[in-house]
């Protein structure tokens, strides 16, 4: 059995990223017995100062912020010639892997997104630190919905004479603002721009401007005025299509002057999307299992105590969260058929038809959360609806490993189910 690596104090345990300028490893810190990401400057620039001073860059910039809406920096080690800097483990995918497979994402989550990633940067601006690379790759999303910036690496201390020099431009092309496209000194106004960029494509799940060449991309940022994303979405509300199209003007002066500013233009937008949620009794679920309830570590895969499996893949991003969730906490997307059968009950007119059969097992505990009428309105609506897979397994009979309330795959051994949360009142 081979040694494990190590840098510093820290334990490297896999690969889980590479970038333009360095590698993710996620790792271990027996110390203080908390898992880490451990980034390490590519070994071909490792002989770079440039670069040796740039991923210097990221550490220092990263060591000033503390906000949750970032990933928090921990050390920064030397060795065999490489820097390696500990950070935060984020266990949640990049907006990017969210982004891919929802094609797009419902407004107000994406202005919550957006907001949140306002936040950071509004925390980064009031230290002098431009990130320079805003984009959907560098924002990660913990598994509770939560969003937090990366990638300080290509920041830039506004206060050091070195560190603004103009005529050249650092970033990505899709995400340029006009000044920073042509290698100009850039700002915080720079930062805002990207994030409007990243806005439209969320909403609209495409970008402003395409083209195959990333230089004529840069161009159309520098000369062409930003479509309407209204014309892409007819569902983006008019009010959110405006401040997408002022966080993407051209002069500087005619954008949002602040993050702060631009975060109270989205706040009534990702304030709607909570409430609404909140209404439809959206509320997260606690570090613990659902089905047996007791405590369980972010990173485990399945509950020690019952052996019930925490995540389900959504169905739309196709992200895996934690069970027992109306939505994915990445695309508020509600879980796999919530929607269809909250829409049927409450499109039932009439005084509920007669309850169906119930499963002996089932009938002692009822519905966890009160209503019998509402199930019976419920079930009887189920019945009508077109055939789907969801809907077939819940006109299955009920099995020892099934549950007797929604059909979920579930323990024998379980309490309550974890898709449904009904009382499994088994022997």
């Amino acid at each position: 059995m081979s040694a494990t690596r190590t840098v510093g104090k820290y334990e490297i345990w896999e690969e889980i990223a590479r970038g333009g300028m360095g590698i993710v490893y996620r790792g271990f810190q027996p110390s203080l017995g908390r898992v880490v990401a451990i980034k390490m400057l590519l070994p071909e620039l490792a002989g770079d100062p440039d670069f040796q001073t740039r991923f210097q860059n990221e550490a220092g910039a990263i060591a000033l912020l503390s906000q949750s809406n970032i990933v928090r920096i921990h050390d920064i080690e030397y060795q065999d010639s490489t820097y390696y800097i500990i950070m935060e483990f984020v266990a949640g995918p990049t907006l990017r892997r969210v982004l891919e497979g929802a094609g797009w994402i419902d407004p107000e989550r994406a202005a919550d997104l957006a907001s949140q990633a306002a936040k950071a940067l509004e925390v980064a601006h009031a230290e002098g630190i431009i990130h320079r690379d805003i984009k959907p790759e560098n924002l990660l999303m913990t598994t509770s919905g939560v969003l937090k910036v990366m990638d300080f690496g290509v920041a830039k201390m506004v206060r050091s004479d070195f560190k603004t020099q103009t005529g050249t431009a650092l970033g990505t092309p899709a995400y340029m603002s006009p000044e920073q496209a042509r290698g100009e000194k850039v700002d915080a106004r720079s930062d805002l721009y990207a994030l409007a960029t990243m806005l439209f494509e969320l909403t609209t799940g495409q970008l402003p401007f395409r083209d195959r060449n990333p230089f004529a991309i840069a161009v159309k940022h520098m000369t062409e005025p930003p479509p309407d994303p209204r014309a892409l979405r007819p569902q983006i509300p008019p009010e959110l299509g405006q401040v997408i199209l002022r966080g993407l003007q051209k002069p500087r002066e005619a954008r949002f002057q602040s993050a702060a500013e631009m975060r109270a233009a989205l706040r009534p937008f990702a304030e709607s999307g909570r409430r609404r949620r909140a209404a439809s009794g959206v509320v997260a679920v606690g570090g613990c299992c659902p089905s047996c309830g007791v405590s369980l570590r972010p990173d485990f895969e399945a509950c020690p105590s019952c052996g019930g499996q925490l995540e389900t893949p959504c169905r739309r991003c196709r992200q895996p969260y934690r069970v027992g969730r109306p939505v994915c906490p990445y695309c508020w997307t509600p879980a796999a058929g919530a929607e269809e059968i909250t829409r049927a009950a409450e499109a039932s007119p009439g005084p509920p038809p007669p309850p169906p059969p119930v499963p002996a097992a089932a009938a002692p505990g009822g519905h966890a959360g009160g209503g019998g009428d509402l199930r019976h309105r419920v079930m009887q609506k189920v019945r009508d609806l077109d055939p789907s897979p969801l809907l077939q397994r819940l006109r299955r009979p009920s099995t020892p490993h099934q549950c007797p309330r929604c059909g979920g795959s579930i323990s024998p051994d379980f309490v309550r189910c974890p898709f449904c949360g009904g009382d499994l009142h088994t022997a």
